[in-house]
């Protein structure tokens, strides 16, 4: 048994439309406060405060979101808060302003973790792979988390980037606990 490769792709243009940048930044700072707040009442130990967290999640696909969180399993849930925590980085100093500067200004990404090409079916755009080989471990590379922190706070959509993740949850999968019949 040896080290995997772990990484995500992207697609997106060669250059990145300016008109999805207010999007991107007003996005990234919605999830940034929303991590703020979650943060705060796990450090606080806080069950009540975590779980009126729960109904605006932005992580949460519509078929999970519900106002009726009784059932959602908190330790999961804190798990996958520390999960965003970790991929998003030290949210008291981000601003959403600033990782969509960083994005935009690192496209296509070309640190040693990243290699990129030109689409051969459409030139305009670049598909690019982050990450490297661990032994199961998240990587360490600067590219990786670029994309994986965009993916995240979910600025690459409104700048028409598609990015797919290999062995990382971007969205929240909650399990609802049984009820009793």
């Amino acid at each position: 048994m040896g080290a995997d490769l772990i990484g995500c792709f992207a697609i997106g243009s060669r250059r990145l439309p300016q008109q999805g940048r207010a999007t991107a930044a007003a996005e990234a700072g919605c999830r940034i406060a929303w991590l703020k707040n979650a943060q705060k009442a796990m450090q606080a130990n806080d069950d009540a405060s975590i779980r009126k967290l729960i109904p605006g999640c932005p992580w949460l696909t519509p078929d999970h979101s519900s106002n009726d969180v009784a059932d959602i399993d908190l330790d999961d849930f804190r798990s996958e808060i520390q999960h965003l925590l970790s991929t998003v980085g030290d949210v008291n100093t981000l601003t959403g302003e600033d990782v969509v500067k960083q994005f935009v200004d690192a496209w296509p990404p070309k640190f040693r973790d990243t290699a990129h090409v030109v689409d051969p079916v459409h030139p305009d755009r670049v598909i690019v792979f982050a990450g490297e080989r661990t032994w199961g471990d998240t990587p360490d590379g600067v590219g990786f988390k670029l994309l994986m922190r965009s993916a995240a706070l979910g600025i690459a959509p409104p700048l028409h980037v598609w990015i797919e993740a290999a062995f990382v949850t971007l969205h929240l999968p909650i399990e609802r606990k049984p009820h009793d019949a």
